[in-house]
């Protein structure tokens, strides 16, 4: 294996991707067909969640109803989504009420390709291993479009590496899971014969890792700069014994059509306006964290609003001087407080910006509105 400090100087080598307590209360959490802007997770996870619950003897209801959710919502609809947000609030009880901080490593004991729907068999019927991850990079958004997907080389190794979005929470518990499924796919996929040299976990190393070294191997680096599990580049290139191009490709046609029903939506341009509003939230928002979310490059994103004939900073602009004319006339509502609301950095930046939209200072506008 080579040495050194290969997260930070991998090489990508791929396109970066880029996010009640009954049943009738918990489509409010959760999204069936509907277009979604805000992050979300394939409702399968939590299938499986709930699954890896009852096998530790714990409730899995307990845990859904303090987020939300309901067993028999997800299990109807497992091509549904949840909000990545109640996503992580759900493993964060599971860890909680089980008292296992490796509990993502026992849920991923029973995740199987088909729990990914079509992606799960396109997958398995990739021709090497180099396809099956460049697959995931491309369709990751089916199972989860809160993190961006790249791979990584270094020497003689490349890297499968995920980042977590800016400003999307996501539970160390999930990441666990997720790594642990890779790991074990590389070796069904492969009959074994292909093994992992080194994985990566950005978090906090537990104080017994017996249970992540059974999972993911014998070199594990916490503390990492990001996920990453590394390989000897030459195994990605040999070929699957359950390669079907054809299998393939079909399914990869149904995952597009899954991902431009449910995740993209008609109408993109409110899609990307609703998107700006919820990043404004966290700050300054740019046109990465944008095409981030919609999972494409910044040179995509820019074209693609160029054909409704606006632009980021116009779209930005427009949002918070239409929340500012609102915010403003809440005279309860401290000005300071309203910059930081539609994501200024400080005070005398949403100052000039007022000025320019409305010709005086938001004092003012206040002294002659109120």
């Amino acid at each position: 294996m080579s040495g050194g400090n290969r997260g930070s100087q991998g090489k990508s080598i791929s396109r970066r991707l880029g996010s009640s307590t009954n049943g009738h209360d918990s489509a409010s959490a959760l999204s069936d067909s509907s277009h979604t802007t805000a992050p979300s997770t394939l409702a399968a996870w939590a299938i499986v969640l709930c699954q890896a619950l009852q096998k530790s003897g714990v409730d899995p209801d307990a845990a859904l109803a303090k987020v939300g959710l309901s067993q028999s919502w997800i299990k109807s609809h497992p091509d549904g989504r949840v909000p990545t947000e109640t996503m992580t609030k759900l493993w964060q009880e599971a860890e909680a009420l089980t008292g296992n901080t490796a509990f993502g490593l026992n849920v991923a004991k029973y995740i199987q390709p088909l729990y990914f729907r079509a992606l799960g068999v396109a997958i398995m019927a990739s021709d090497t291993l180099e396809d099956c991850f460049q697959r995931l990079s491309k369709y990751h958004p089916l199972i989860s479009d809160s993190v961006t997907i790249s791979l990584e080389e270094s020497g003689s190794e490349t890297a499968f590496c995920i980042r977590p979005m800016q400003h999307v929470p996501l539970a160390d518990a999930a990441l666990d899971a997720f790594m642990a499924v890779l790991v074990r796919f590389i070796h069904d996929l492969t009959q074994g014969e292909v093994s992992v040299n080194k994985v990566e976990l950005r978090r906090q190393p537990p104080q017994d890792a017996n249970e992540y070294h059974t999972a993911l191997g014998h070199l594990i680096d916490f503390n990492a700069s990001e996920w990453r599990v590394w390989l000897d580049t030459q195994d990605l290139k040999r070929p699957l014994l359950t390669r079907s191009p054809e299998v393939a490709a079909h399914n990869d046609q149904l995952v597009d059509a899954y991902i431009k029903k449910t995740l993209q939506g008609e109408n993109w341009l409110v899609q990307v306006q609703a998107a700006v509003e919820d990043l404004i939230q966290h700050g300054e928002p740019t046109t990465l964290m944008l095409a981030e979310r919609f999972h494409m490059s910044e040179r995509s994103f820019r074209r693609h609003l160029k054909q409704y004939d606006t632009t980021f900073t116009e779209l930005l602009s427009d949002l918070r001087k239409a929340k500012a004319k609102t915010l403003i006339h809440q005279k309860n509502v401290p000005i300071t407080e309203i910059a930081l609301t539609l994501g200024f950095n400080d005070v005398s930046n949403f100052g000039r910006a007022f000025k320019r939209w409305f010709g005086c200072s938001p004092s003012q506008y206040r002294q002659a509105h109120l």
